[in-house]
């Protein structure tokens, strides 16, 4: 027999926090190394488990790792742009980009090392699943090179009906193995939107697109005008035909909805500027959203309605964007931006969307997100400064002491 599962392990620390239930004091992560057996006070578990090997992590709290549902690592190299004034203008923000991106290139040594570098950062800042956005397959190269789950997706854009029928062809000749995505309603025809969720739905895959982040955005899709129009005819892009596409439905939201896109496998990235009738179709048709409040912030796009998603039963999740439009790429501080602009929402609510709404959002719930019996063992441990809090207080310095959280991936000590 496999000696683990004869030894189990039990991981203690002071406080336990599963997500799905409540926080358990000097409590036990019960482990076969590789899956969770049970999770629950440590007298119970050492008692009901003498031969298991116990590692006593301290007083501080054990939690799932982090899911990081949105990021764009191939833009790592180019994050000067992240940590300079921003211009005032999301189109140009993306001028910009642009820019730097011919003078820098794309695809070379130094946009696959920094990538790296900040995957290689983000695991040891806790996080364990992400989602990554390319137009290269920097992503899929980096697979398997961490201990992340990576879900590396290639990104299509083509917003012009005369360019449609070749981006389909295009399309049709990726490979099976390759996660493909959208980039946003403004950007790609809803025809190849609908092809690409279409492809998504058969392979099983989640599919990610952004959605509503600017206000550019949102006045292309109510008035068919505006700076966003203007940036998409300066670069060749616009189609006239996008005004009778879009119809009666002056959101992306309800575009996207109108076009059979949203449903429980869309992740709809930012949702910014989102109405009510917009949030009601969001919760209706299951579809989850991911927030990025440090890559809002930057941009100056405005803030997500974060009470309004959670009284109608969405728990977001929570992306870093990339350093090209946020400064600090860490969880931990989009938690901490997060409760500064909502400070009405639980902490506790906070700590479950950057883990567990994660894991909802990604179709990984089974395995990530939370603490409980068959869940794949990726455990953090957060030290603690001082000791007997109450559960509020616990979820409080998880949210607002980023600067002092230095998490450990408490489950590797099981090895």
């Amino acid at each position: 027999m496999n000696d683990k599962k004869i030894h189990p392990v039990i991981h203690r620390a002071g406080y336990v926090i599963p997500v799905t239930r409540p926080v358990i004091r000097n409590g036990g992560v019960l482990t076969d190394h590789e899956h969770v057996l049970a999770c629950g006070p440590f007298a119970e578990l050492y008692r009901d488990f003498p031969r298991a090997r116990v590692i006593d992590h301290g007083s501080g709290v054990l939690l799932p790792g982090l899911i990081n549902a949105h990021i764009h690592l191939e833009l790592s190299h180019l994050y000067q742009l992240g940590r300079q004034p921003f211009i005032g203008s999301f189109p140009g923000w993306i001028m910009q980009l642009i820019r730097l991106r011919e003078k820098f290139g794309a695809e070379n040594d130094d946009a696959k090392t920094a990538a790296l570098n900040v995957l290689v950062q983000q695991y040891s800042d806790g996080v364990v699943v992400m989602l990554d956005i390319g137009n290269t397959l920097i992503g899929q190269a980096l697979a398997g090179q961490t201990p992340v789950q990576l879900l590396a997706y290639r990104e299509h854009l083509g917003f012009t009906g005369s360019r449609l029928q070749q981006n389909l062809d295009h399309l049709d000749k990726q490979s099976e193995l390759i996660f493909c995505s959208a980039h946003a309603p403004y950007s790609t025809h809803i025809d190849l939107i609908a092809a690409l969720k279409n492809r998504a739905d058969r392979l099983g895959h989640v599919f990610p697109l952004h959605v509503a982040e600017s206000r550019a955005e949102s006045t292309m899709f109510r008035e068919g005008a505006g700076e966003m129009v203007e940036f998409l005819r300066q670069r060749g892009f616009w189609d006239d035909a996008f005004t009778a596409r879009a119809g009666d439905f002056p959101t992306p939201v309800a575009f996207l909805a109108a076009n059979g896109v949203l449903d429980g496998s869309t992740l709809c990235v930012h949702c910014v500027q989102v109405n009510d009738e917009d949030i009601a179709l969001l919760a209706q048709t299951g579809a989850h959203v991911c927030l990025c409040p440090g890559s809002n912030r930057f941009l100056e796009v405005g803030s997500a309605p974060v009470e309004k998603f959670v009284k109608a039963g969405i728990l977001p999740a929570l992306g870093t964007d990339s350093p090209a439009s946020n400064p600090e790429i860490s969880l931990w501080r989009e938690m901490t931006l997060l409760a500064e602009e909502h400070p009405r929402v639980p902490a506790s609510t906070i700590v479950a969307m950057a883990t567990l709404g994660g894991a909802q959002a990604l179709g990984v719930e089974r395995e990530y997100g939370c603490i409980a019996e068959g869940q794949k063992t990726h455990l953090l441990y957060v030290s603690l400064p001082g000791a007997n809090y109450m559960d509020d207080e616990l979820y409080e310095y998880l949210v607002h002491g980023n600067r002092n959280i230095k998490p450990e991936h408490a489950s590797a000590r099981g090895m």
